[in-house]
């Protein structure tokens, strides 16, 4: 009696072993076709596709694995984008709008880096406000100083380009630094019958009698002097603060992204 055709019956997880017990266990393809009763051609058939499935498995493990690779690679220069952009904090808020941000949230919708991302964003939006605000302050206190105006007594002056000067020099006096000296910045240019143009650093500020200059120089030294009493001046050193000291906060949270390089949970672009 002929052995019947059973190649039909063969299945993925027979072949599987077939091919462990042919690569392995040193076994023929005609032992293996004596031992189960398969028509050799049946089992050197169904080895080659047992092979096929192999190295298809193998390949897509393998591009799997460098999407996914990838994938985190993509989130974590999501987080050094935000650091770059921290170091930058006089600009303005920080963007987690964009894709990989997105992603980035959705693995990791519990971190308390979010938290503190919305409070830097909130902080340099009332920075903005209050910078805003100072300079209007600096607008209305320089074209009504008693002091600067009599310095200027038949001359010309220049109030927005000495608001310039002062909204300039904030960023840093706020911030502790010693910006420029009012003393060493301030210059003057004969011009003519007995006038002067006065100078502030870049900014031209006006033109006196050369009778007047020092009474201007000293004008304006005074209303440096008066700065740290304004209370937006002191809104806007506590806003600095606040941001200096919330900056490590988010630093450790990105430095816990970039260093892992393997971020947990899932997102909608993750390949597997």
């Amino acid at each position: 009696m002929a052995r019947p055709d059973r190649k039909l019956s063969v299945t993925p997880e027979t072949r599987k072993k077939w091919l462990h017990r042919h690569e392995e266990n040193g076994e023929s393809v005609l032992q293996i076709a004596k031992r189960d009763i398969y028509d050799i051609r049946t089992v050197r058939k169904q080895l080659d596709l047992a092979r096929q499935e192999r190295e298809t498995r193998e390949t897509r493990l393998m591009v799997l694995r460098e999407a996914a690779q990838a994938h985190y690679g993509d989130l974590c220069k999501c987080a050094a984008a935000i650091e770059s952009a921290l170091d930058g904090r006089s600009f303005g808020v920080i963007g987690t709008e964009d894709r990989m941000c997105v992603a980035l949230r959705q693995h990791l919708p519990r971190a308390p880096l979010w938290k503190y991302l919305q409070q830097w964003n909130n902080l340099q939006q009332d920075l903005e406000q209050t910078r805003a605000d100072l300079r209007t302050k600096y607008e209305e206190d320089l074209s009504k100083d008693p002091q600067l105006t009599s310095a200027f007594a038949n001359g010309t002056e220049d109030i927005p380009a000495m608001v310039d000067f002062f909204t300039k020099q904030t960023e840093f006096w706020s911030q502790g630094g010693s910006g420029v000296d009012i003393a060493q910045v301030f210059k003057t240019e004969s011009a003519s019958e007995g006038l002067v143009n006065l100078r502030l650093g870049g900014y031209n500020i006006g033109t006196v009698a050369e009778s007047r200059v020092n009474a201007v120089k000293k004008a304006l030294l005074g209303f440096r002097e008066k700065l740290p009493i304004f209370a937006e001046y002191q809104k806007l050193e506590q806003r600095r603060k606040e941001l200096d000291e919330l900056a490590p906060e988010i630093r450790e949270e990105l430095a816990i992204i970039t260093l892992r390089r393997v971020v947990p949970g899932r997102c909608k672009y993750c390949p597997i």
